[in-house]
């Protein structure tokens, strides 16, 4: 909340500002959860509600998504890829 109080002292108004300059949502989560805290306390130090002050854009995918579903089936020659040397 230090980093957040400097910003607001700073003069960042905008939430993506903040973002950037505090480096919240960096963490494991990219800011799903942990921003939530941020923006309140941004907005109760501009005397604002948190729908008045802004949220933050999020990188997709929005909802976890499974390995599998990204790599496909696991069947055939893809299953088992071939190792190869740096010098083949």
């Amino acid at each position: 909340t230090g980093d957040i109080e400097l910003a607001h002292r700073e003069g960042y108004q905008s939430v993506e500002h903040l973002k950037r300059y505090t480096t919240l949502g960096m963490g494991t989560d990219q800011g799903k959860t942990s921003n939530f805290a941020a923006l309140a306390a941004m907005a109760a130090l501009r005397n604002a509600t948190i729908p008045e002050t802004g949220a933050t854009t999020f990188r997709p995918p929005y909802t976890p998504v499974a390995i599998g579903a990204l790599a496909g089936r696991a069947n055939g020659h893809h299953f088992k890829p071939i190792r190869r040397t740096p010098m083949h």
